[in-house]
């Protein structure tokens, strides 16, 4: 079954949030992009486990500007007008610093109880 929950809908617009969510902002958090940038640098980071696709980009992006996570930014004179250029927020820094830190927790928990196969490797 595929999730098609928005983010606000996804716990209400706070962590946890969907990986999408996290890798669109934590794409913003490497400087301003347009749409198909910010999709095809997700989809690497994601690798397979997820296919983002423009509908499912721009549903997300939309949901996310309107949470105030993500602002547009003036596009620039020689390029497409109808290209948007996205850019983090403060609000959205501070939403994708606390679900860092709560994955932090998460894997540092899983890495105690071994379960990354870490233990094995480095003995």
């Amino acid at each position: 079954m595929k999730d098609t929950q928005t983010p606000a809908e996804s716990q209400g617009g706070v962590t946890p949030l969907r990986p999408v969510v996290f890798a669109i902002l934590l794409v913003l958090q490497e400087g301003p992009a347009h749409g198909y940038a910010v999709m095809k640098a997700v989809n690497e980071s994601l690798g397979r486990r997820a296919v983002l696709g423009p509908g499912s980009l721009y549903r997300n992006l939309k949901e996310m500007r309107d949470l105030g996570w993500i602002e547009h930014q003036g596009t620039p004179e020689a390029e497409d007008q109808r290209r948007r250029i996205y850019r983090i927020s403060a609000s959205g820094r501070e939403v994708a610093r606390t679900e860092a830190e709560r994955l932090r927790v998460l894997v540092a928990r899983a890495r105690e109880l071994d379960l990354l196969g870490e233990e094995a490797a480095t003995s």
